[in-house]
């Protein structure tokens, strides 16, 4: 593992900057001062043939009671963008400033979107747009998983809303009308108390040690939780190999994960998992890996 190095823009040329910047920016929010910040994010996405997720964004709201379904009284409106973000634009190490507004300085437990199906649109790479089955008509509810609560404290916080595109984006071949159907999974953090895990994918096609890297390799990160099976653990992020074989999962709250690594299906490569992997707030754990030939046996495990 290595630290994190610190950023050391000066404040008031950051927040200049980010308030200016658009969607595809790419910018890394690991600053405690305030103002308190918010950004969306969305993990990459399998399906190639798909050119654009625009999800319309009415407002973001938090609430400092635990339950979803709780009175209005306990939400406080964060944002208010009423705008369209590409989820695929931001995706990898891009981000999506939403706004620089501060909210009330307090302990959240539960994150809310509000976004309008009706102005959402996902298009393929020939220009065509899909046909969505969203999940009401015009303006519903999207709530964030929060694994840890958020305490916002007076010199403000760096909030990050991800979606998980995977899941949230699913082709339903059961539904002729529509090509792929809708349903929000995402999950809100404090960007200051989290960390990374990153690394080099790595094959041995000539079987003489002769590494190659292997891209757009599928890595999954699921938090390990010891009342589940493991089956039932639920993904936290997902991310993908570039064509160094490089890839970087950040975000994460401190604490032990799963990583399931699976090669793209053109290759001839097996899949592994790695267990155990401690995860802590400021740090970047470092797993990089040679995955196996695809006629091993079984997953192999790391450790």
């Amino acid at each position: 593992m290595r630290r994190l190095l610190p950023v050391i823009l000066a404040v008031a040329a950051l927040v200049g900057f980010l308030s200016a910047c658009y969607e595809d920016t790419v910018v890394y929010p690991h600053y405690t001062f305030g103002p308190t910040r918010v950004f969306l994010r969305g993990t990459p996405f399998p399906h190639t043939g798909v050119a654009a997720v625009e999800v319309y964004v009415v407002d973001i709201s938090a609430s400092t009671l635990a339950d979803p379904a709780a009175g209005e009284e306990s939400w406080s409106q964060i944002e208010v963008p009423r705008r369209r973000y590409d989820l695929l634009r931001i995706s990898g190490d891009s981000l999506a400033p939403v706004g620089g507004d501060m909210f009330p300085n307090d302990v959240y437990y539960a994150v809310r979107l509000t976004i309008d199906g009706d102005s959402s649109v996902v298009s393929f790479n020939d220009g065509s747009v899909a046909d969505v089955k969203w999940p009401a008509d015009g303006q519903f509810p999207a709530f964030a998983h929060i694994e840890v609560p958020i305490a916002v404290p007076d010199s403000g916080s760096a909030i990050v809303i991800e979606f998980d595109l995977e899941n949230s984006l699913v082709s339903d071949l059961s539904d002729p009308l529509n090509d792929f159907r809708f349903s929000p999974v995402l999950r809100a953090v404090d960007s200051s108390s989290t960390g990374a895990i990153n690394g080099t994918i790595m094959s041995n096609p000539d079987g003489e040690g002769n590494p190659a890297p292997v891209e757009n390799a599928w890595v999954s990160v699921f938090r390990v939780d010891s009342t589940r099976n493991s089956n039932e653990w639920l993904r936290t992020s997902a991310g993908r190999t570039d064509a160094a074989g490089y890839y970087k999962i950040g975000f994460l709250s401190s604490g032990l994960y799963s990583v399931h690594i699976d090669a793209p299906q053109s290759e001839v490569f097996g899949h592994l998992v790695a267990r155990d992997v401690q995860v802590v707030a400021g740090e970047d754990f470092i797993l990089s890996v040679t995955l196996p030939s695809g006629s091993v046996a079984g997953v192999p495990f790391w450790r």
